[in-house]
């Protein structure tokens, strides 16, 4: 199997040489912007890469995260915010299973993300309710705490709105991160071991 530098070599390298034109022309065919696409795609691309990828279902530790280690003070916070984040999501899945699938993987991670913003979009709202029951706060912090819905309906906000207002966008930035899901994949089945 290829180690962690391969697969971040293989999608940076590969990511935009396929994502790219291909945004670029849905960009086109859509009548949206493809240059807007095209940066879509890119950071669909560095979404794959850096982000959730297939390897968030392994129950050991990942290089990308020993990396974040090795950098003082702030490197052990943002390891152990990541290393807690794909927690649930590697207790949930089978390493090389189902999650390992290029499209349902993709759509496994982006749902996991999507419910993880709502648990702690209600933890939030539930720790402002607190203060204000116990008299910590006015009325109006509460209300006034997150706009209408949460995070999690901005985003789907923002995602509606791309979607109808401007879809190269968001077919870009899916693009992106399902190319890299794929490269992923095809490396971990056909990548040689060893060199004779």
């Amino acid at each position: 199997m290829p180690d962690g530098v391969t697969h971040m070599r293989f999608n940076l390298t590969l990511g935009p040489v396929i994502s790219l034109p291909i945004a670029a022309l849905a960009g086109l065919t859509l009548h949206d912007a493809p240059l807007a696409a095209m940066a879509a795609a890119g950071a669909g691309v560095l979404a794959g890469t850096f982000g959730p990828n297939p390897d968030w279902d392994a129950n050991s530790t990942l290089e990308e995260e020993a990396k974040w280690r090795s950098i003082p003070v702030v490197g052990r916070f943002v390891y152990a915010f990541i290393f807690w984040l794909r927690a649930p999501y590697a207790a949930l899945f089978r390493h090389r299973g189902l999650s390992h699938t290029p499209v349902i993987g993709t759509l496994t991670r982006l749902i996991y993300l999507a419910l993880i913003t709502v648990v702690l979009n209600l933890l939030y709202v539930g720790i402002v309710a607190v203060r204000v029951t116990t008299g910590g706060l006015p009325l109006l912090a509460l209300q006034t705490a997150l706009p209408a819905g949460g995070v999690f309906w901005m985003i789907v906000a923002a995602w509606n709105w791309s979607l109808h207002q401007r879809p190269a966008l968001a077919l870009g930035l899916l693009l992106g991160i399902l190319v890299c899901d794929t490269l992923h994949e095809l490396l971990d089945r056909y990548y040689p071991t060893r060199f004779l």
